[in-house]
């Protein structure tokens, strides 16, 4: 009782719904906020509410981008807004007893992701295409119990945590209509620190991952809650494989969660870290962070 306690405190999404994206014409940033969802124009540095149809009203959601529409997933659907027609579509409706957690879209192969979660934390991940939205294929994962925060960079491949890890791999086709699709992944940096005591955790796991060319931008912060963190920097490599040194670099404090939105090719990303109230710009070559011009400064200064 007390283990399935612990993992669906764990993956609550009003724990880990940091998420943005680019909208398709690349100037604007939709961005999860304390409730509901923010859009940013980057050149103006302004922000306005996403208003949801009526029959859609949820407070927190995940979101990915396709190349015409921003993805919303949260409550027990998967919404699709087409910001140039400002036109609304339900992609799909999950069964009664899981709630949509986070969605992802891989700009290869226009495939969504889609996390659920069943009361007692038991996660599942499908893949819908949203050409044939009626048709959703469970995927299949063998060994990375709990795997959360997926996210695609543009050649496809898939980044994720697994229990407070860096994971990287893709969303391969099944052998059978019961068995449609199967998550292949390794763990390419062991990130997290576990502890055990009778006190509040004290440990940091990876949770938001950005995705670059030569780098991955991830934010480290506290297990299960707020309080301490970074946004670090570690190669875009095995670490295992390389017999990498475990260490990286700390970019910024994050003491309370980030929302991170790379584009679908991969030309600009933007990170908007919370205890700071600040939106960054990220050099996509270096993976290093400038304040956005317009963003507002750091309380207090």
């Amino acid at each position: 009782m007390m283990k399935s306690l612990l993992i669906a405190l764990l993956l609550s999404p009003a724990l880990f719904a940091g998420s943005a994206a680019f909208l398709p014409d690349g100037k604007r940033v939709a961005c999860q906020g304390d409730s509901g969802v923010l859009l940013l124009d980057l050149s103006k540095g302004t922000e306005s509410d996403l208003k949801f149809p009526g029959n859609f009203q949820v407070e927190h959601v995940g979101l990915a981008a396709t190349a015409d529409s921003l993805l919303l997933a949260g409550g027990q659907r998967v919404m699709s807004w087409i910001p140039a027609a400002d036109a609304w579509q339900e992609l799909w409706s999950a069964p009664a007893e899981l709630t949509v957690d986070d969605v992802a879209c891989d700009p290869k192969s226009g495939r969504v992701l889609v996390t659920t979660s069943k009361e007692n934390g038991d996660p599942a991940w499908w893949i819908l295409d949203p050409k044939q939205p009626q048709k959703v294929g469970k995927v299949f994962n063998r060994r990375a119990a709990y795997a959360t925060h997926p996210v695609f960079d543009p050649a496809g491949n898939l980044y994720f945590t697994c229990h407070g890890d860096l994971w990287k791999g893709s969303i391969d086709a099944g052998d059978s209509e019961e068995l449609p699709f199967v998550l292949s992944g390794t763990r390419i940096w062991p990130l997290a620190a576990q502890e055990t005591s009778e006190s509040n955790s004290a440990g940091v796991s990876a949770h938001a991952i950005l995705p670059l060319d030569k780098h991955l931008l991830v934010e480290l912060t506290r297990t299960g809650g707020s309080g301490w963190g970074n946004v670090i920097r570690v190669p875009n490599a095995d670490a295992y494989e390389k017999q990498l040194p475990l260490k990286w670099e700390e970019l910024e404090d994050c003491a309370s969660g980030s929302n991170m939105a790379l584009s679908r090719d991969g030309k600009q990303a933007v990170i908007y870290i919370r205890s700071a109230k600040r939106w960054y710009e990220v050099d996509v070559n270096l993976g290093s962070l400038a304040p956005l011009p317009n963003s507002a400064p750091v309380e207090g200064k």
